[in-house]
């Protein structure tokens, strides 16, 4: 959304004017239930609901640009991501009771349902798109490389952002969005390869910009399409 359109929606909304919100929510809430989706939420559109809330109740301190809205709110999408991991890590059984039992490994969480662990490629089940695909994808990473490369590409927020949020250094960022986004790269080249006999190759998107962190597998029309490049 354009500043100007954001700030003069933004100040609707303080006003009390009810469509303003609708107008920020039909801007937003594709990327926000993709980032809860991406990362196992068991309910994408529950947490999505509670960002909201947030939002409505906290208008006079939301930023009136793009940039800043985008980092506010994914910043209370994070920390209501992390609270959901912590509730399960400390409840495992009840966890489990909702996930229908699946089993946590690598960066997937007891909470993840077990229809998330399904990653056949996209030429396996037509009813899948490329983007959902993808986000099945970032399941497989570790949780902090998952965080990094979706808050980057997905949320397009700049590299202070994501280690603000993070509570990391920016070099560690880098380096996680780095190696995220080449394990990605394995993972759509090695897909490829199983099924070249059959002339598929998949082209898969998680965000508006592709984010390149130096050499990787080069995988043309992907958000992980890593050509030498600096990243911002």
């Amino acid at each position: 959304m354009v500043d100007a359109d954001l700030g003069a929606t933004l100040a609707a909304a303080r006003r009390g004017e009810r469509d303003a919100l609708a107008v920020l929510w039909r801007s937003y809430q594709a990327p926000l239930l993709r980032y809860f989706a991406a990362r196992g939420a068991p309910d994408p559109e529950d947490l999505a609901s509670q960002v909201w809330v947030d939002v409505a109740r906290r208008l006079d301190a939301v930023p009136d640009d793009d940039e800043g809205f985008r980092r506010w709110l994914f910043t209370v999408a994070f920390r209501r991501m992390a609270d959901g991991r912590r509730r399960d890590a400390r409840h495992p059984t009840e966890a489990l009771d909702q996930s229908g039992g699946s089993e946590p490994r690598g960066g997937r969480t007891a909470s993840e349902p077990r229809r998330a662990l399904d990653l056949a490629g996209p030429a396996a089940e037509d009813e899948v798109d490329a983007l959902d695909w993808a986000l099945r994808l970032v399941r497989r990473l570790p949780s902090d490389q998952a965080d990094a490369v979706l808050l980057r590409v997905l949320a397009d927020l700049d590299v202070a952002a994501v280690a603000a949020m993070m509570q990391r250094s920016e070099g560690a960022v880098r380096v996680l969005t780095h190696r995220g986004l080449h394990r990605l790269a394995e993972m759509v080249a090695s897909y490829g390869r199983g099924t070249a006999a059959a002339g598929g190759s998949p082209e898969v998107g998680i965000g508006a910009a592709a984010v390149t962190t130096g050499p990787a597998p080069t995988m043309s029309g992907s958000p992980w399409h890593t050509e030498p490049t600096t990243i911002r």
